[in-house]
């Protein structure tokens, strides 16, 4: 039996255009329903009602999307209204408080840099940075990232290069040995922290050499510096480069969020159901060459979603290792813009093509039912095997090209604009379809879905400003 992937409900294993239920639009040709011995009469009342229920079901997804905003609406308005009180109590108080005589200061004296509350101290000790006999891979990472920060060296900021325009304030750091050694280059060119001139005003008067404060990971037993920052203000400036840093022979992480990217060498390959899995809007197996490209060796986290964009707009906010979600199309491309210009438009991030997607799923083209090989329950987090919830990334078999979850776990957006005929139409080199419809494709399954949905040539759709518990996304660099 298949399942709606809207409302759920147990659908003929012959699948019809619309769910009866919700009227989802399972595919779009109405002359293939239903394939039944019946009067014509009967076929077109059906399709009318089918066609009522479609109606009902979109105005319904756009009266929950509305009451949605105006609810965030409602509550940014609290949360003025509350502020606005506490100005007002605050400005009551001085104004009843006999006046403050200020502390008399020798001559020239700086003002302390304060230390921000989440586990910054001078006292941190620096972590053992090699792998016991004991420990696994994977619990010699979780220590290093489970660790506070450590202190890595003092910084310079460089008043007269300050970017009053961009916010960008340029730092130089003198490193301790021990950092100096894990910076690599990612650290090892011009370095600065974003802030607005208020802040930046804040940043020169106060102690003319903060302390750097380095957090740590581990890809294999390879330690690496993967975040550099100084406190300020009950927070944290992060030093920003604009400079990627390898991490293996086909493997990069960008600056910023961390994301790490697998090289994917270009090549030709069959796309679409080479396995001949009887669904009519698979079966358009054609060649398609592609160029070589970068894709994340994961879909995008909860926490590189925050150290973007700030905030988590997860539903299921399990923590920074897990896939983010309920993100729309439209979300993953401001997450874009905002990398890309945080990068300085250096690596051309966006979402990968259909054609993209499905050669990296299958290790680059290879004729695979799921991404990595046949045995689902090894490759993908589905909803016989999930516990119907999403799982931290990375926790099943990655694929030949070392990349994980790009069968379940959470659907993926594609850059193209979903159609029925879009295969028919895909040029041989680099295909992206753009044209007709709005509605954009989504890939490689989910937690809530069955095994079939898991495959990698399996093609799914929504509307861009959609969003779902179990939708998000992966990056692609050019």
């Amino acid at each position: 039996m298949n399942q709606c992937p809207i409302c759920k409900i147990e659908l003929a294993n012959k699948l019809p255009d619309f769910c009866n239920q919700c009227g989802w639009e399972l595919r779009s040709d109405l002359t293939l329903v239903p394939s039944l011995d019946l009067p014509d009469e009967a076929i077109e009342d059906y399709k009318q009602r089918l066609s009522i229920a479609q109606r009902v079901w979109r105005e319904r997804t756009d009266a929950i999307q509305k009451q949605k905003e105006l609810e965030e609406k409602l509550k940014k308005q609290d949360e003025l209204e509350a502020k606005l009180k506490r100005l007002e109590a605050m400005v009551s108080n001085a104004q009843q408080a006999p006046p403050v005589q200020p502390e008399e200061k020798p001559p020239n004296e700086q003002l302390a840099m304060p230390e921000a509350k989440n586990g910054y101290s001078e006292d941190t000790p620096v972590p053992e940075l090699t792998r016991d006999t004991f420990e696994t891979l994977d619990e010699f990472k979780q220590r290093l990232e489970d660790h506070p920060p450590i202190p890595a060296g003092k910084a310079t900021f460089i008043k007269e290069q300050y970017n009053i325009e961009t916010g960008d304030f340029p730092v130089r750091v003198e490193w301790a040995s021990w950092a100096d050694k894990l910076k690599g280059e990612l650290f090892g060119e011009k370095l600065s922290v974003r802030a607005e001139r208020n802040l930046a005003r804040e940043i020169c008067g106060m102690s003319p050499n903060p302390t750097v404060y380095a957090r740590i990971s581990a890809e294999g037993e390879t330690v690496y510096m993967r975040s550099a920052e100084i406190a300020a203000s009950n927070s944290a400036l992060t030093l920003e480069s604009s400079r990627a840093r390898n991490i293996g022979e086909n493997e990069w992480i960008e600056p910023v969020a961390g994301i790490v990217f697998v090289r994917v060498p270009g090549g030709k390959f069959q796309m679409g159901d080479t396995f001949g899995k009887d669904e009519s809007y698979l079966k358009s197996v054609h060649e398609v060459e592609l160029d070589e490209f970068s894709i994340g060796k994961y879909p995008v986290t909860q926490g590189q979603w925050k150290a973007v964009m700030g905030g988590d707009p997860s539903k299921l906010k399990k923590g920074d290792d897990y896939p983010v979600e309920m993100v729309s199309y439209d979300d993953a491309q401001r997450f874009i813009t905002a990398l890309n210009e945080m990068t300085g438009n250096r690596y051309n991030f966006y979402l990968p093509s259909e054609a993209q997607w499905e050669y990296a799923a299958r290790s680059g083209g290879k004729k695979e039912l799921y991404a990595g090989g046949g045995d689902v329950d090894s490759l993908a987090w589905y909803n016989d095997n999930s516990g119907k919830e999403k799982h931290q990334i990375g926790q099943k078999q990655p694929n030949k090209l070392g990349l994980y979850d790009m069968s379940g776990n959470v659907w993926e957006w594609c850059r193209d604009i979903y159609s029925d005929h879009a295969y028919s139409n895909h040029a041989k080199k680099n295909p992206v379809f753009e044209s007709g419809g709005s509605y954009r494709v989504l890939r490689g399954g989910s937690w809530c879905v069955d095994q079939m949905c898991v495959c990698c040539a399996y093609r799914e759709y929504f509307l861009p400003s959609g969003r779902r518990d179990d939708i998000g996304f992966r990056l692609a660099s050019a």
